[in-house]
């Protein structure tokens, strides 16, 4: 076998199997051949770019100095300096370059093979002797007899040549894409490294509030524009050629400008912000503290009250109170299980450390240490936040409680014992004002304006999945024909604001998990893989954004194939759209979907084979380089994880709600 080096400097052995299966096939006749093929041309120059990088990042961005004079300047950063190289950029500047040649050379190599040849004899005469694999369909049903079949043979075949075109021209360009932006932040380091060696000091920092930061400039950097700048680019032409109305459309589905037509509509708008969640919740709570602390300003109900510690049934109900019922719930039971426990301890380390009054700090604050591993255990390591801090709250106010009152020369607290403190008493009081608190906490919650999470769960998700499905009812990709969306709902790049609302809906699931209702248990493990999918789509949106975003402007190249293909687009991204309306619906209604789902791997053939079909005879192709199909390139692998992952969501919908619920049909 051939030796070849690991990680860690020693060599394995290639079996002569896995070696052979490596090697440059030598008739190229199956889409496994191509990506073989381009994987032993662009093997040598990949391995030399991945292992520059790996040694770069190995050794940036800062490593401490090791003389000893540096170790007296430890507190203000100077015993580490900017690990940058002479011959760092030198090195990744060649590793770039013949990386992006092999490429280049690889991807030429990979568009004229025999594969290309074959899939074009395959389209014309359906007659091909190199790929003779047929697909079923996702039913699982064999495709149609005949001329149809051999039709639909032919465009999946095409579809999976180009598919390996894209995957291989997509990664390998996420790599070269990599190593540039590592190019880039190898500079900032080199001024970095500038700025510190030649320090200026100045106190210009004292008045940093006199020049405030240009509000119209970070605006328009933070929503970038992407124009062309080719001269032949017709905006009229793009505009109005080949465009469906649906899309046309799009922007004035959700148009700011018609929603305050009438006065009813802006006075409904205004009177909003009461139905918002966070205002209910501040209103109840304020009121349920408000009687709750009642008492105390009553003179007949004072000495109770105070005697009974209310104030620390306030505190544990201000505690215990969450924006939605399975929180308070949640919080309640950690906080009266956590208070037993600590007054437990409390009760057991008092009695061991005190004598009629007498207590042995040193013995109290041994038990103190003990109880707080435990409790910083159940936090950091167990992830039980709430249950370590209130067990060691309780403790506090217990032990130590108990320890301050008996070190005092007089005796003002004849209720709990004074300078000998009864602890039985002690923990009596807070025991009791701690599960008054969180009764009262929940009553609260439970019955004023009750904010359930598992509603507020189901309609967070079908909101996600709208959104999501408003990005595609107008193609990402329109942009360059269209302009920018007039709404945010309809901007791809506003993905950060989903995937920050889909981890406000992780929050939720917890806390739906502690709800409890007639109609079962909460499907926590079901909707936990519904939403981890879900992150996946909001990943494939962002390689999506990054790659809209990471070029400004637009090639003619660029222009040609976007024209070339946008009917399959636009139907690719009505397919999908519509999809994630139908689960949002599901979820909504809490219905079932339908046996057959529309498919969106036919459609997504068809734009693989019309993208094959301008490389030989599309309208612009000559002016088209390798790097102008990047965008359809992450488009289509894009579209592919989508159809993945919306088919997986679909399978978990029919299995919660697989049951038909007939008491929502009934017509009433």
């Amino acid at each position: 076998g051939t030796p070849l080096a690991n990680g860690n400097g020693s060599t394995r052995t290639l079996s002569p199997a896995r070696k052979t299966s490596l090697e440059t096939p030598a008739i190229i006749q199956t889409p496994e051949d191509m990506f073989v093929a381009f994987l032993a041309q662009l093997g040598p120059p990949t391995k030399s770019l991945v292992y520059t990088l790996k040694q770069l990042l190995d050794e940036l961005p800062f490593e401490t100095r090791h003389n000893t004079k540096w170790k007296f300047l430890a507190w203000t950063g100077r015993d580490v300096r900017v690990a940058v190289d002479d011959d760092f950029r030198d090195n990744l500047q060649s590793a770039i370059d013949l990386y992006r040649s092999s490429r280049k050379e690889a991807l030429q190599s990979l568009y004229t093979s025999r594969a290309l040849s074959a899939a074009s004899t395959s389209q014309h005469g359906g007659k091909s002797t190199s790929f003779t694999g047929q697909k079923s369909k996702p039913n699982g049903s064999p495709a149609k007899p005949g001329n149809d079949r051999a039709g639909g043979a032919s465009e999946e075949i095409i579809a999976d040549i180009e598919e390996v075109s894209a995957c291989c021209g997509h990664f390998s360009f996420a790599l070269l894409d990599f190593a540039e932006d590592m190019l880039s932040y190898l500079r900032r380091l080199e001024e970095l490294k500038e700025a510190i060696q030649h320090r200026k000091r100045t106190w210009t920092w004292l008045f940093s509030w006199f020049w405030p930061e240009d509000e119209h400039e970070s605006k328009d950097t933070a929503k970038i524009r992407r124009r062309g700048d080719f001269n032949n680019h017709d905006e009229a032409y793009d505009a109005g050629q080949g465009i469906p109305s649906h899309i046309k459309q799009a922007d004035n589905f959700a148009d700011p400008a018609r929603r305050d037509r009438s006065w009813n509509a802006r006075l409904y708008r205004l009177l909003c912000v009461f139905r918002r969640d966070d205002i209910k919740f501040a209103v109840k709570v304020g009121l349920g503290a408000l009687i709750y602390a009642l008492p105390a300003f009553l003179a007949a109900t004072r000495p109770f009250f105070v005697r009974w510690r209310g104030e620390w049934g306030l505190v544990s109900y201000m505690a215990v109170c969450s924006m939605t019922v399975g929180g308070s719930n949640t919080t309640s039971t950690n906080r009266v299980i956590g208070t037993f426990i600590g007054a437990a301890l409390s009760i057991v380390a008092w009695v061991l450390a005190s004598d009629h009054g007498y207590t042995n700090p040193w013995l109290l604050g041994f038990f103190g240490w003990l109880v707080s591993l435990g409790c910083f255990y159940l936090i950091v390591a167990k992830n039980n936040g709430p249950m370590g801090r209130f067990i060691l709250l309780t403790y506090n106010l217990g032990a130590l409680y108990s320890y301050s009152l008996s070190i005092k020369d007089d005796d003002h607290d004849d209720d709990e014992g004074g300078i000998d403190p009864a602890i039985w008493d002690i923990v009596m009081h807070r025991l009791v004002a701690v599960i008054a608190g969180c009764v009262w906490a929940i009553v609260v919650t439970r019955f004023i304006w009750p904010i359930s999470a598992r509603r507020k769960l189901k309609k967070g998700l079908c909101v996600l999945w709208l959104r999501m499905g408003l990005i595609w009812r107008r193609d990402p990709l329109a942009m360059f024909l269209l302009g920018e969306p007039r709404s945010n709902y309809m901007d791809i790049r506003e993905e950060s604001a989903l995937r920050s609302f889909l981890s406000n809906l992780e929050g939720l699931r917890k806390a739906a998990n502690g709800e409890f209702e007639l109609r079962g248990p909460f499907p926590d493990q079901t909707l936990g893989r519904i939403l981890e999918r879900s992150g996946r789509m909001l990943d494939a949106f962002h390689a999506m954004n990054v790659v809209i975003v990471k070029n400004l402007q637009y090639t003619p190249g660029e222009a040609a194939v976007l024209r070339y293909t946008r009917s399959e687009r636009f139907e690719l991204s009505a397919r999908i759209s519509h999809l994630f309306s139908v689960l949002a619906s599901s979820v909504k209604m809490e219905y079932p979907l339908n046996d057959v789902m529309p498919s969106i791997d036919h459609t997504r053939d068809r734009l693989l084979a019309r993208i094959s079909e301008f490389r030989r005879s599309g309208e612009g192709r000559e002016v088209a380089t390798e790097q102008d199909y990047e965008l359809l390139y992450a488009y289509v692998l894009v579209t592919g994880q989508l159809s993945e992952d919306i088919r997986a969501v679909s399978a978990e919908l029919q299995t919660m709600f697989g049951t038909l619920d007939e008491e929502k049909l009934k017509l009433q």
